[in-house]
Parts: C-alpha cells; structure tokens; sequence
C-alpha cells in the first residue's frame, strides 16, 4: 500500500484539507478490471469487420455510396479549377466509382456472411444498387453476371427487366408498364433517379427525361456548393491562425496559470485516480447502452453518455487531487477569462486550430498516397443521418460541448498532468497522445490522426498554461465532423 506523500515542497497544499491515503490493493483490482476491459473491447473490435459495427449496413452504405457519385452529376460543366481540387480531395472521377462497386459488393459479402444481418429490404436494395453503378461505369461484362444470377422473387425479376431496358434496350416480355414498375421499386437517391432517366430517354418522354435530368444536376451541384463551402472554412481557419502565428499569439499571463502544471500531484496519485475514472466511466457507459431504449430515440442520458461517464472523473479529481491542495478546477487547468482578452482566447485557439489541421490533412494525403484511407463506416454516426432531428441534435451537443470539454479535462489535464510529473513535457505529450488515439481507433491514417491532434492539444496546454484554447479547437474539430455528416448524408 502507498499513500500520498506530503513531504515534498511542491505537493504541499494551500488549502486546509491534507489528501487521504490511496489503497494499493483497490488501484490494482481496478487496474486489472479496467485492463480486462479494454482487452475484452479490443478482441471483439479486432475480430469484427468494418461493417459489423453498423446498425444498418445496407442502408448507410446506400446514403454514403449514392452521394458520392450524385456528386458526379453535371461534372463537365464544373469549372477547370474546382475539377482540378475535386481531384486532390477525392481522386479520380473513376477511381471513386470502382470504390463505389467495390464497396456495394463488400455489403454483399458481409450479408452472405451474417444472414442475420440482412434483411431482404437492405439485400434487394444494395443489389438495385449495384447493378445501376455497374451500367453507368460501362462494366457490361459484370453486368451481365450479375444479371443472370439466380432471382429472388418477382419484384428481382422487374427490376432486372428494367435494368436490362434502360441499358440495352432489350425488355424481353415485360411491358411498359411493367418497366415502369421495376423502377419504382429502386431506393429514391442516385440509382434511382439514374435508371429513371436513362428509361425515360428509351421510351421518348422527354417531360420526364428534362425532370429527371435537372433533379440531377440540382442534386450534383448542392454537394459541390457544400465542399467549398467546407473547404472555405478550412482554408479560412488555415489562413487566420497562420496570420497569428506570424503576428505573435499570446502567451503565459497572469490569467493563465494551470497550478496542475507548476505544482503537478504525483504519477502514483495520477494513476490511482485514473485507473478509477476509466473504470467507473467504462461501467457507466456500458449501462447507458444495456439500457438505452429505442436506437434512433434512445433519450438524453445515452446521447449524453460523454457527460454521464465523466461525472467520476470530475468528482475524483476534485476530491484526491484538487481540493487537498486548495484548488479550483479553474485554478488548477487555467479556466479562466479574467483579466484575459476574448480576442486573445481565439487568437490561441485558432493558432493551434491551424496547426493541427496542416498536419492532419497532410496525414490525409499520405496516407491517401500510400493506400492508406480510412474505410466509408469509420466512425459513421447512423444516428444523426437517419434519426430524428432531436436526436440529431443531442447528439451534437454531446459532440461539440461535453466531449471537447471533459476529454480535455481527462486526457490533457489529468493524463498529461500526471505523465509530466515524472516526464519531460515532450515525453509526457508524446506519450499522452499515444494513449489518446489509441481509444479513437478507426484505422491507421485515424489513429495517426488522432495523435496528432493529441500532440497538438497537450502542445497547447503547455505552451498557454489553460485547457480553454484546446477545449475551442477540439470542439471547432467535432462541430466541423458534425456538420459534414449532415450537410452531406443526412
């Protein structure tokens, strides 16, 4: 067993209140309990596919997938420049659409391996979709495997007179009508509105033909409109925080102090506490999710998991670390804006925001370069595109308020201030970071990623003395992330 040594002038409290003792035996059960955890968590997460993790495969990868080829829709008449950047954030035009078929057939093949997981809805659907992607690339070869495999039922057998219409011309014994009805039964979205056009030009209706063409490029152009209004923001924040960076940001003051920083507790201390914060806060979101109710409403205390599984680590740190040393959490981790400028907080923030989006979009590109992109369901949020507003909407306050707010306070304030207290600050942010990404681990260019960021924002504590700048640029981060989900998917 130890116990919190007080001998040291830099751990001697201000305030009235000596810290009790830390049982050995407890911080080892919980250790080991919380190791057993994490290791249960990554087995099942190695052992998995990237779409096991989704709710609805099928029908995520039908959003996703259709979007990026509507994309696509009115192209030749994008202006050269806007090609030439559409180019370096996506590829090539043909490369997206091979991704596209080979994404669908993964979709496939992950139903054939867990039937349970298909339904005949999301089956018949990711198969519509296939076929139409397959036609518009010109791969008649494939299509024509496909076509002929063996149907499922009548509606397959519709849908497959209609592909064979639209593309070939051949309607074998199926009507007009019953062309028609083979259409219809496609998902609304691209393929849908595809086959439509490309049935309306065999047949001569060229009402529907010139409907159906500017639905397309309506739809191909709001997508192009919403990724440079995305990138201006980007280039935007790139700029300014450059600009602060030339000009001078402010650094330590009077204002910012960070006490946890000048004075840091004990790595013994750190890590009694925090292997009971990750603990009960692993706990507590496992009964948020075993108790969540409905997916798409499953009400605040699960869509605001973040808040729930933190509250441990805010009393914990207050009661074994903050308040035998007569802090306040605005004292210990400098959250404070008196006497500082507003104009200085986002002149810090905006700095270090640019900083960690110049390194994560050239992790972005070199891991594009080498092969390495992330897979489409990484970190996909079925809530927020197929779910209510409200729930949408919780979520995002969970996303862009409490997450930047206490995963700043746990991994900065409590990680890196523990790690510091033995390591050098560029030991301890290296080694913080590490940790960081590695519980947000998507992929490679996502765990690279995350650690930079995580570099980027220990950086920021120890260079301005307060958590509040990193907590600005973290939740800026997310409400970026959020937004691309839903001005592009939902």
């Amino acid at each position: 067993m130890f116990k919190v040594s007080m001998h040291h002038h830099l751990l001697a409290p201000t305030g009235p209140t000596a810290p009790a003792a830390f049982h050995a035996w407890v911080t080892a059960l919980c250790a080991l309990l919380l190791a057993a955890m994490i290791i249960y968590l990554g087995v099942l997460s190695h052992a998995s596919t990237n779409l096991a993790g989704l709710r609805f495969p099928g029908e995520s990868a039908g959003r996703i997938l259709d979007r990026h080829l509507e994309f696509y829709e009115g192209y030749a008449s994008v202006p050269s420049w806007q090609r030439g950047l559409f180019a370096v954030l996506f590829g090539a035009r043909d490369k997206v659409q091979a991704d596209v078929i080979r994404s669908y057939r993964e979709v496939l093949g992950y139903f054939h391996q867990q039937p349970k997981d298909a339904t005949p809805w999301a089956l018949f659907n990711t198969r519509a979709r296939l076929l139409v992607s397959l036609a518009e690339s010109g791969q008649k070869a494939q299509l024509e495997a496909e076509l002929r495999r063996p149907s499922g039922s009548l509606d397959d057998d519709m849908l497959r007179d209609a592909v064979r219409f639209a593309y070939s011309g051949d309607a074998g014994n199926a009507s007009v009508a019953d062309i028609f009805y083979g259409v219809r039964l496609f998902p609304l979205g691209w393929a849908a509105d595809r086959i439509d056009l490309r049935v309306s030009q065999r047949l001569g209706y060229r009402d529907r033909e010139r409907s159906v063409q500017r639905r397309l490029l309506a739809n191909g152009q709001r997508w192009r409109d919403r990724v440079l209004l995305l990138v201006a923001a980007v280039v935007s924040g790139l700029a300014l925080g450059a600009w602060f960076w030339w000009r001078g940001v402010p650094t330590r003051t009077h204002a910012w102090y960070a006490a946890a920083l000048h004075r840091p507790w004990s790595v013994s201390e750190g890590f009694a506490v925090l292997v009971r914060v990750g603990l009960l806060g692993m706990l507590i979101s496992a009964a948020l999710h075993i108790f969540a109710g409905a997916y798409f409403q499953p009400g605040v205390f699960m869509l605001w998991s973040t808040l729930f599984a933190s509250l441990p680590m805010v009393w914990l740190t207050h009661r074994w670390l903050l308040r035998p040393r007569g802090w306040s959490f605005a004292t210990a981790f400098g959250l404070t804006l008196r006497r500082m400028p507003w104009t200085n907080v986002i002149k810090a923030a905006l700095a270090i925001l640019s900083l960690e989006w110049a390194g994560t979009l050239v992790i972005a590109w070199l891991g594009w370069q080498f092969g390495l992109t992330a897979h489409w369901s990484a970190g996909l949020q079925e809530r927020a595109i197929f779910g209510p507003w409200q729930t949408a909407a919780l979520g995002g306050i969970n996303l862009v308020l409490w997450a930047p707010l206490f995963e700043e306070l746990g991994f900065r304030g409590l990680v890196y201030g523990s790690l510091r207290a033995r390591l050098n600050p560029r030991a301890a942010i290296v080694a913080s970071a590490a940790l960081f990404s590695a519980l947000h681990l998507y992929s490679m260019i996502g765990f690279l990623s995350v650690f930079w960021s995580g570099v980027v924002l220990a950086y920021s504590y120890e260079r301005f003395r307060s958590l509040l700048p990193g907590m600005l640029v973290h939740s800026i981060g997310n409400l970026i992330a959020m937004n691309t989900v839903l001005l592009f998917y939902r």
